[in-house]
């Protein structure tokens, strides 16, 4: 058995920023006729070591996600030998649950989403 504790990122400046299903709100927008007429008008959340918070947009934790601390990783191997007065050949085998994360260069591109990149 191993365990691994993979931290969720978190950025210095909290410049972090998603959007929460849970939390939007929409507005119709009148006279528009094409299509849909509603308006995504909050939901944005930001992390809440920024430090320059946007008003009006939600505060969470640094990260945006909770940490999991589930990662409990089984883990089991063999060898079998099929002719025990031989030494030359032996099957061996493994198999194994393991935990990884997204590389960080991905998170980085987060300091360009809404809201941070239409204020810029």
């Amino acid at each position: 058995m191993r365990y691994d504790f993979i931290g969720p990122f978190s950025e210095s400046q909290g410049r972090f920023v998603a959007f929460d299903p849970d939390r939007m709100t929409t507005v119709s927008i009148p006279g528009f006729h094409a299509g849909d007429n509603t308006a995504i008008t909050g939901g944005f959340v930001q992390a809440s070591n920024a430090r320059k918070p946007l008003p009006g947009v939600a505060q969470i934790q640094p990260s945006l996600v909770s940490p999991n601390k589930k990662d409990f990783a089984p883990r089991v191997g063999f060898v079998w030998q099929p002719d025990s007065n031989s030494t030359c050949v032996m099957v061996r085998g493994g198999y194994g649950i393991y935990f990884d994360r997204a590389n960080s260069r991905l998170l980085n591109n987060q300091i360009l989403d809404f809201p941070y990149y239409t204020l810029a």
